[in-house]
């Protein structure tokens, strides 16, 4: 991702959420979020397009610890006031950061497969969602393709939204003209890479071939994968187990 100030990130990131800061160079810092994950910024002087990204954190523990949260940075408020919002299964609360990415933490009663760790004060358990944005007109067309390609599925899908889905991972699919709930932030399209680490040699055999016939793989290995997704540059490693890196 992108940021107008490292400082701004060690502040926020290091000193606010508690996440231990990997590596720093002159122009990029990079900020372990969770057991599996990292959050990788590059400083610019060029206008920044949030981005939105969800943590998951513990079910039990999630209303203590947004009330921590909320102790230390602004807590994003619903058009009723409530900044708490609670549904069948499962309660989020919405925040941002210093340069005006859209964080979540978001909490789910009913985990499904093996779940980390809890990491840090804010006991993190993996990133769960990042937000893509496409044009309307590519909005169907991407959708669709992530379900060929890349053998996601689907939840909660209408013309402007979906949630694609593959493991742990949670794409958030909408058009850019759906705005970013609590505070309908408009949804433009980031500048961010993204590197996915998967288990299973069949899986990912199966999306080298696809990519190779679709004339979206950029670069392949025999453990990695570069590709294009509409726009979006992503990375793919094998044997990385749930290992996420969002840059």
């Amino acid at each position: 991702m992108h940021t107008v100030s490292l400082q701004g990130v060690k502040q926020f990131y290091r000193d606010i959420l508690g996440f231990p800061i990997i590596q720093e160079e002159e122009t990029e810092i990079r900020v372990q979020s969770s057991e599996n994950s990292e959050l990788i910024f590059a400083e610019t002087e060029e206008p920044i397009a949030p981005v939105h990204f969800a943590f998951e954190v513990p079910f039990l523990a999630f209303e203590e610890i947004a009330a921590k949260l909320g102790q230390v940075v602004p807590l994003l408020a619903w058009q009723d006031g409530t900044r708490i919002n609670r549904y069948p299964g499962g309660q989020n609360v919405y925040f941002r950061d210093g340069d005006g990415h859209l964080l979540e933490l978001i909490a789910h009663e009913d985990l499904r497969g093996e779940v980390p760790k809890p990491f840090g004060k804010l006991q993190v358990l993996f990133l769960r969602e990042v937000g893509l944005p496409f044009a309307p007109i590519r909005l169907a067309a991407a959708k669709e393709w992530m379900r060929k390609v890349l053998g996601m599925r689907s939840e909660l899908e209408d013309d402007r939204f979906a949630f694609m889905i593959a493991g742990s991972a949670y794409a958030v699919v909408v058009s850019t003209d759906r705005r970013w709930v609590p505070i309908s932030m408009a949804a433009l399209k980031p500048r961010i890479e993204l590197t996915y680490g998967v288990d299973g040699k069949d899986y990912f055999e199966s999306v080298k071939r696809q990519l190779s016939l679709e004339q979206k793989l950029i670069k392949g290995g025999e453990s990695t994968l570069t590709f294009d997704l509409f726009g979006y540059l992503i990375h793919m490693t094998l044997g990385g187990g749930n290992k996420e890196r969002y840059r």
